[in-house]
């Protein structure tokens, strides 16, 4: 079991944030009719995320901030959405259950779904039936610096991307107008056999993987769409997506003053960008 925790673990910690630019909220050319077409965006974009600040979080999540309100002087965050199941599950699981990593500089909650509720650090995870690849939802933690340099410094040292995969020839692709993207094409391996997709977004850094090139360019198309209609928190970050046989494993990270925050979805990038958004602090709440 502690393997299936390492690997649950893996996915929520292992992340990178690159810098990046604001963008600002209008074009020195729009037009009155396109900046009120910006504000009217940005105000419903406000109104979303301040109904997702205001919700209730799930069962699970306030169990955690619970436990870790005991535990640790960190701040404690949490998010407000967590999905019932994947997207390709035909109905939602009964439950979600939670196993809390914690040391004195951070702490990892590991999100599995379970037949029923089980307590913070249940043994009963560890029981084979909800130790399955299936039942991994993904995570989300935090982990604290001493500068907001070292808290850079210690994303970067998670970073995923296959080894050497910047040295890798690389060639553009519009990933939707006004948006390029550049394609790393492993070069000991069939042209359009394997590689990595990575783009700029409204400061945070995108990457995909995993698949063949031509499924990996159709799937950054339709993640930079889908973030162009649901911001990220935040002005910068990064999103790592490994698009396997069995899911989307996404990773997303940022940074907060001092600490670095992710979150993780073990099945679907666009419920793990969803968790992004809506995770806040839960103490005081």
């Amino acid at each position: 079991m502690k393997g299936r925790h390492a690997l649950i673990s893996m996915l929520g910690m292992c992340v990178v944030t690159l810098t990046g630019c604001n963008l600002s909220l209008f074009n020195a050319t729009d037009t009155g009719e396109d900046a009120g077409k910006h504000a009217a965006a940005t105000l419903v974009s406000a109104t979303r995320l301040l109904k997702a600040q205001t919700s209730q979080p799930p069962r699970v999540v306030q169990e955690v901030t619970r436990d870790l309100e005991g535990r640790t002087s960190l701040p404690v965050i949490g998010p407000t959405y967590v999905p019932m199941r994947p997207p390709t599950d035909p109905r939602p699981w009964n439950a979600v259950s939670a196993w809390v990593q914690l040391s004195a500089t951070s702490y990892q909650v590991d999100l599995t779904y379970t037949d029923t509720a089980l307590p913070v650090n249940s043994p009963a995870l560890h029981d084979p039936q909800n130790t399955g690849l299936a039942r991994i939802l993904g995570g989300y933690g935090l982990q604290r610096c001493t500068s907001p340099q070292q808290a850079w410094a210690t994303a970067s040292r998670l970073d995923r991307m296959p080894p050497n995969t910047l040295k890798w020839p690389t060639s553009p692709v519009s990933l939707q107008p006004g948006l390029e993207g550049k394609v790393h094409m492993e070069p000991d391996l069939p042209s359009g056999s394997s590689g990595v997709v990575t783009w700029r977004q409204s400061g945070w850094q995108f990457m995909v993987c995993g698949g063949p090139l031509d499924s990996m360019v159709a799937f950054s198309k339709q993640l930079s769409v889908y973030v162009s209609h649901h911001p990220l928190p935040h002005s910068q970050g990064f999103v790592f997506v490994n698009d396997g046989g069995d899911g989307e494993h996404t990773t997303i990270s940022w940074i907060v003053k001092n600490d670095v925050y992710n979150c993780s979805n073990y099945h679907s990038a666009q419920q793990a960008l969803r968790m992004a958004r809506s995770i806040q602090p839960m103490t005081g709440r």
